[in-house]
């Protein structure tokens, strides 16, 4: 289902509330969904399905639909969005009885709200059609109807899943074709009595309510496609995810319990391996991430090696790889704290004393006064986070009795097919497995790959008391019994070390035949017969992921498979699946365009495959990557500024052109690299990089090389204010280009030399320069340079009319600051639109003009925060500081201001002393 929204970036960001996704929703059909699942409901629903089949009708019929789930489902939460925005449907899934819906309490408990109380939350909300997809909702849907409601679909007694799940559809597709909704109900009863599956009579279980019936919900819907908005805020947990979790739900409430009330903002969870804590962490965060706007960050200590704070962040698009390494820890902690945001540090008995004394460092440093959480999950209790964590310590030991016969019911298919298969050892199975999960699960996959049960209680009977020997002997039977079933998994199940405890399906179909064969293959079959084996043997899961299907093991997995498959292996094999694993990059990223997003969820895997090819000699695969992840601007971690990524690879990509001896190369990537670093501000750093990049550069005789790194050392200089070595450089650029008719770098040259004047107060030459730069850019159509040349004049004039107090100064640098607007939208370039909208701002307060200028203000910050651009963040509220200064709000200005000032001492930034003068003496 297409759940994302395009962020100005060009990155993809949720909507992280109802709310917020109405708002996205355009002229779409609005659909409420309102699905609750308490943990403590023992009779599940599967409302997953509903959805997709929800979706599916709506997407085949073309109905520009929102889908659009209420998270959390509480009373409270759904009155609140149903007074906030108008909906046109209302789509209920949940439990019914009597009078009442069950809906949850904000811990996920239940909660049942009477039909007088439901009824109230829909007064003056002008819902259209409200739908009780539920058991024997007749009387609530009375209810409704008497409060106002014009129409409710709800149904007369129990209600069958699959009844509930082609009611859904059926509904959505005939409000498809604009008819009634009384043809609707017609529509949805004929599909009923069609449908096999179904009990008898299934469908006079469905009935229409109210005044409403005769009319169609939204007569004249165009084609279009729908979108489902989950309502969950950006996060990177694991895909795989328990689809009925029943068996923690006094863990649940005592961790939700914790995270509202306990002792300390952070919460320890320890036990056993396997014993569900990853299951019972990923659970809490998924079920409350309403809690944390700011976004959920999940790593694994097994994965993430080492410990990397920026890694961890990178998917909430903080711009935190933008920052040299002396501030990224700073900026971190200033964005963290920002808003409610849950940490999520799994594996944490792999952490080393220093990493768990920097995150000991880090936690107590971080300000969680606007309600962030952190989860430590480790096998044992590590005392480095006694103090951290005070009393807030968890344990996840063995699962409740009745619950862990439940969980061996559902994974041999179900209590009659379990009891059928196991009879009265049923009960002395889990016994066995000392309620451990991990081991019932192994337990009962066993059972299913067809090994006896004399055998497999044999093996539980000869390590009591050992519950992690005994894993390990089940491991061994089931791979024993999966590879004789299908040879090619045994070779599966042998290279999976070389990944970091997950991957993506298409990169281990890539190692183990050393190529990715294509779907209809009898290869692919063959490796889809024995993937599906090791699935069914309860050792795999695999999910729906950014670079398609992932596959993950649980530790304990990959770590018998280490000891046991990857040790038995020859050096040479482990080399050639340890080579494969790079060329699998190299193929993915030469040959797929957009990959950023992908590169970035793998990126783990990735510094793995490079260190590894490192130690083993594999120079040209290492710089035949390097070319295609950094080889030049447009290449992927350069296109989204993932600079220290890029820097990683840029130092691998360095060594292999000196062992290789290519110093056209080593050339190409020093100048890279001080790119890398010019935008991290490591001025000298990236000086002597780019020094030593036109070197080699003019050692090679590369006229275009030449060109770019004397380009890039001129900008260097120009920050280091060496404005006589940046003029000089900036001059042969502009030589070099005339001689070779390159018009786009010439117009370049021009234009570093107009703003070199413009520092220097050389304002005629400036002028000169400028208008020079701007001819050729306008010959040449380059609507990018043309933009940020005419951005530059408005400057200088804007500059020139302030030192001469001429007002008509002042019309012709807004007259080019708009030609600059105007074409940095029409080329989509929002970086710069912050940056010209600043300025208008800047001249409209010089002018007088103070609403004019908060408006200006005002949408260039909208911009920044979108792009999440600290530079123009602080410099706006600055700005809009002074502006309220001089409107009379002199408190909210000091305040405003004294925040630039402490995010300009973070960063860097230059504005740091005209901000401290101005609170001296605010004017």
């Amino acid at each position: 289902m297409e759940t994302a929204h395009q962020t100005a970036t060009g990155s993809y960001r949720p909507a992280s509330s109802p709310i917020e996704a109405w708002e996205r929703a355009g002229e779409r059909l609005r659909i409420l969904l309102v699905v609750s699942s308490p943990i403590d409901e023992p009779v599940r629903i599967n409302a997953e399905l509903e959805i997709q089949e929800i979706y599916r009708q709506l997407l085949w019929s073309r109905v520009p639909a929102a889908l659009i789930r209420l998270h959390p489902p509480t009373w409270r939460f759904l009155q609140a969005t149903l007074h906030a925005r108008p909906f046109d449907i209302v789509h209920i899934i949940g439990h019914a009885r009597s009078s009442k819906l069950q809906l949850e309490q904000e811990d996920g408990s239940s909660d049942w709200v009477a039909a007088a109380e439901l009824a109230a939350l829909f007064q003056d909300t002008r819902v259209g059609l409200v739908v009780l997809n539920s058991c024997s909702s007749e009387r609530l849907g009375d209810e409704l109807v008497r409060q106002g409601v014009p129409a409710v679909m709800a149904t007369t007694r129990q209600l069958h899943s699959e009844t509930a799940s082609v009611l859904a559809s059926s509904l959505y597709a005939a409000l498809a074709r604009g008819t009634s909704l009384k043809e609707a109900l017609e529509f949805i009863r004929r599909t009923l009595q069609r449908e096999p599956r179904l009990p008898a009579a299934q469908d006079e279980v469905v009935t229409l309510l109210g005044p409403g019936a005769e009319e169609p919900l939204r007569p004249a819907l165009p084609v279009g496609d729908p979108e489902y908005f989950p309502c969950e805020p950006p996060h990177n947990l694991p895909a795989a995810r328990a689809r009925s979790f029943c068996d923690r739900v006094h863990e649940l409430q005592r961790l939700a319990a914790l995270q509202s009330s306990g002792p300390s903002p952070f919460i320890g969870l320890i036990g056993l391996a396997g014993s569900g804590k990853s299951t019972l962490a990923i659970e809490l965060a998924h079920r409350y991430s309403w809690r944390f706007t700011r976004g959920i960050a999940y790593a694994s200590l097994r994965r993430m090696r080492p410990f990397d704070l920026v890694g961890l962040l990178a998917h909430l698009d903080w711009g935190l790889e933008e920052a040299s390494g002396s501030r990224q820890r700073g900026l971190a902690l200033y964005e963290m704290g920002r808003g409610p945001l849950l940490l999520v540090l799994d594996d944490l008995e792999e952490a080393t004393p220093a990493e768990v004394e920097d995150l000991c460092d880090l936690l107590s440093a971080w300000d969680t006064s606007l309600g962030g959480r952190a989860l430590l999950l480790m096998r044992h209790r590590r005392p480095e986070f006694d103090q951290l964590l005070q009393t807030n310590w968890l344990t996840v030991g063995q699962l409740p009795a009745q619950a862990a016969y439940e969980f061996v019911e559902e994974r041999l298919g179900g209590k009659e097919i379990a009891r059928v298969q196991l009879g009265r050892r049923l009960q002395e199975l889990p016994r066995l497995c000392y309620y451990h999960p991990k081991l019932m699960t192994l337990a009962t996959s066993a059972l299913q790959l067809g090994i006896p049960w004399q055998e497999l209680a044999t093996q539980l009977r000869q390590l009591s008391g050992k519950p992690l020997q005994q894993m390990e002997q089940l491991l061994h039977l089931t791979i024993a019994r999966v590879t004789r079933e299908s040879p090619l998994a045994s070779q599966f199940l042998e290279c999976w070390p070389v990944f970091s405890e997950a991957s993506s399906e298409s990169a281990w179909r890539f190692i183990q035949a050393g190529r990715l064969p294509q779907p209809g293959e009898s290869l692919w079959q063959q490796q889809n017969e024995a993937l599906e084996a090791i699935q069914r043997a309860a050792i795999l899961e695999r999910a729906e992921g950014p670079s398609g299907l992932q596959c993950r093991m649980h530790p304990l997995v990959s770590d018998y498979l280490r000891l046991h498959c990857w040790q038995a292996l020859s050096q040479a094999k482990r080399a050639e699946y340890q080579r494969r694993h790079l060329l699998f990059y190299i193929e993915v990223y030469q040959s797929k365009e957009g990959v950023e997003a992908e590169l970035l969820f793998d990126w783990d895997n990735i510094a793995l495959a490079v260190e590894r090819a490192r130690h083993l000699g594999l120079w040209q695969d290492l710089l035949t990557l390097a070319e295609a992840l950094v080889g030049e601007r447009g290449t992927p971690l350069l296109k989204r500024y993932q600079l220290k990524q890029a820097l990683q690879i840029l130092e691998v990509a360095l060594e292999a052109a000196q062992q290789l001896k290519q110093s056209l190369q080593e050339a190409r990537f020093l100048l890279q690299r001080g790119i890398c670093r010019y935008r991290l501000a490591e001025y000298q750093p990236a000086y002597l990089d780019v020094v030593a990049s036109l070197q080699l550069a003019r050692q090679s005789t590369d006229a275009v090389l030449i060109s770019a790194a004397e380009l890039e050392l001129g900008r260097v200089c120009y920050r280091l204010t060496r404005y006589d070595e940046a003029e000089e450089h900036f001059e042969a650029v502009r030589a070099q280009a005339a001689a070779r008719r390159d018009l786009w770098q010439e117009a370049a040259a021009w234009h570093e030399l107009g703003r070199l004047a413009y520092r220097r107060h050389q304002f005629e030459r400036a002028v000169q320069l400028l208008a020079e730069a701007r001819r050729l850019r306008e010959q040449l159509g380059d609507q990018e340079g043309l933009a940020r040349t005419l951005h530059e004049q408005g400057r200088l004039q804007h500059e020139l009319a302030l030192r001469s107090q001429e007002p008509a100064k002042l019309d012709e640098a807004e007259s080019l600051y708009l030609l600059s607007l105007s074409l940095r939208r029409q080329i989509g370039d929002r970086v710069g639109e912050q940056a010209t909208l600043h300025q208008l701002g800047l001249l409209a307060f010089d002018r007088g003009n103070l609403s004019q200028a908060n408006a200006y203000y005002a949408e260039s910050m909208q911009l920044a925060r979108e792009l999440n651009d600290r530079f123009w963040i602080v410099h706006n509220q600055f700005r809009s500081a002074r502006l309220l200064w001089y409107q009379g709000q002199r408190q909210e200005a000091l305040s405003q201001a004294q925040e630039a000032l402490a995010l300009c001492r973070l960063l860097g930034i230059g504005l740091e002393r005209e901000i401290e003068e101005w609170l001296r003496a605010p004017a």
